[in-house]
């Protein structure tokens, strides 16, 4: 960008946050960066994106270094508390998913990486390899949270995994993907007694994630392992669970029809128009529930879902089983609601292809954790951007049914069109007069690489 305007809607999403010049420079520099770059994403696109800026290159990527700040999105989001109150008001629910992700990097060098192992990899018939046939696979992990309010709202979380070698050299604590999913959940920020359900893979049914869903009072569905076995002070009673649910009878399993176009959650699974045409048909699962007292867990609502129809006489296919602490909840619920989980699976995607977030090249693991922190500050401008636009009185049915369905791709291109216009509006501005003639020849050459500056 050559012009940055006052009433840019950067610096407004930007103003809560009380940083000084450096900072909000490259703050701006990144987050513009992040929405307008094409092809690969790094650290020197970012400092070449205020064209007037001339600052090294090399100062981006220091800076990176320095955020630390921005783990809460409570710092730039603006009235992020009067919106998350009016949210509550609406009575309905909050969710809260748990999820790791990975970027993959096989630099030697680069701080904190683990292997993955790549176990599952073949190798190929005719062709060579060198004295390793399985390439070693390492990355970086991140636990993140996402909560969806009931308008559909996304909100990131972030917490950074540390492997045991790092954390013993910068003198860290080393804690497991379970207890920063606890971290997440114990520090997450929500108004007082609104209803919050916590959803997770097979990873996060660990004892820390629910002593923190207790202690905020939250709901929490997880899938069990069915190699789990229930409470007694004999044998005969420990049951396993995968056998108790197996000896159920097939006219026990109840059909339930889910489509995603419809019920409560749809505002909050925004699909787009292309994909609701796809989704009207639905899925049907066969369920059956009951209430179980699980060893180490406590009472808990267990639910068996199944894709295929039971049949009598044949074992019995188990898609998944899923338990949760709230009793109160059927079994329709319980399986509607765990389906939002792939919300986050989503989130990744978004992140990785629209954004750039596993495009980062650094041996510093404090600048991997400074990119990862603006990558998700510029997708929660995406999501208060288009909150503004849903709550503007002033925008016709049409765009807003347009804005309800948008995610990270649609908001981003729209934010690009708003930074063009501005841009545009900037230029005309300048041009229609002979001291804004003036000021434009001095921001071009301003704007020009140091490069032609020197050769003229």
């Amino acid at each position: 960008m050559i012009f940055l305007s006052k009433r840019s809607s950067i610096k407004s999403f930007l103003s809560n946050a009380s940083l000084n010049p450096r900072t909000e420079h490259y703050l701006l520099s990144y987050l513009i960066a992040f929405l307008l770059h094409y092809g690969r994403m790094s650290a020197t696109q970012a400092s070449r994106s205020l064209k007037f800026s001339r600052r090294h290159k090399a100062n981006a990527a220091r800076f990176l270094a320095s955020v630390g700040w921005s783990n809460n999105w409570y710092h730039c989001y603006r009235d992020a508390t009067l919106l998350l109150e009016a949210e509550w008001k609406r009575g309905d629910l909050f969710v809260f998913m748990l999820d790791q992700t990975c970027c993959s990097h096989q630099g030697d060098k680069t701080e904190n990486t683990f292997s993955t192992g790549n176990r599952l990899r073949r190798p190929c018939k005719g062709r060579r390899y060198g004295k390793k046939r399985y390439t070693p696979r390492r990355v970086h992990a991140f636990v993140m949270g996402l909560l969806i309010t009931p308008s559909g709202l996304r909100l990131p979380v972030n917490k950074c995994y540390f492997t045991k070698d790092y954390a013993a050299k910068h003198q860290i604590q080393y804690k497991t993907q379970a207890d920063l999913g606890a971290e997440l959940i114990t520090e997450l920020k929500v108004p007082a007694n609104a209803r919050v359900i916590v959803l997770g893979d097979t990873a996060y049914d660990a004892k820390q994630i629910r002593q923190a869903c207790q202690k905020r009072n939250f709901s929490w569905i997880v899938p069990m392992n069915t190699e789990r076995v229930l409470d007694g002070k004999t044998r005969e009673q420990r049951l396993k669970v995968r056998s108790v649910m197996q000896a159920k009878q097939p006219e026990q399993f109840t059909p339930i029809r889910l489509q995603p176009t419809r019920g409560k959650h749809a505002t909050q699974r925004r699909l787009s128009k292309c994909r609701k045409e796809s989704k009207k048909q639905g899925r049907t699962f066969y369920v059956h529930s009951e209430i179980l007292a699980v060893q180490s867990v406590g009472t808990v609502r267990v639910v068996a879902s199944c894709k295929d129809k039971p049949i009598t006489g044949e074992p019995l296919k188990l898609t998944k089983v899923l338990m949760t602490n709230d009793q109160q909840l059927k079994e329709r619920q319980v399986v509607e609601l765990y389906s939002l989980r792939w919300q986050i699976e989503l989130f990744f995607k978004e992140l990785k292809s629209s954004l750039g977030l596993h495009q980062y090249n650094f041996r510093d693991f404090k600048k991997v954790a400074g990119w990862v922190e603006l990558a998700l500050l510029t997708f929660v401008y995406l999501e208060w951007q288009r909150a503004k636009k849903l709550r503007d009185g002033r925008v016709q049915p049409e765009k807003r049914c347009w804005w309800e369905q948008q995610r990270t791709h649609g908001a981003m291109q729209a934010a690009r069109d708003e930074l063009d216009k501005q841009e545009l509006e900037e230029l005309t501005r300048l041009a229609s007069t002979k001291t804004g003639i003036k000021q434009l020849r001095q921001l071009l050459r301003k704007a020009a690489p140091s490069t032609t500056l020197s050769a003229a």
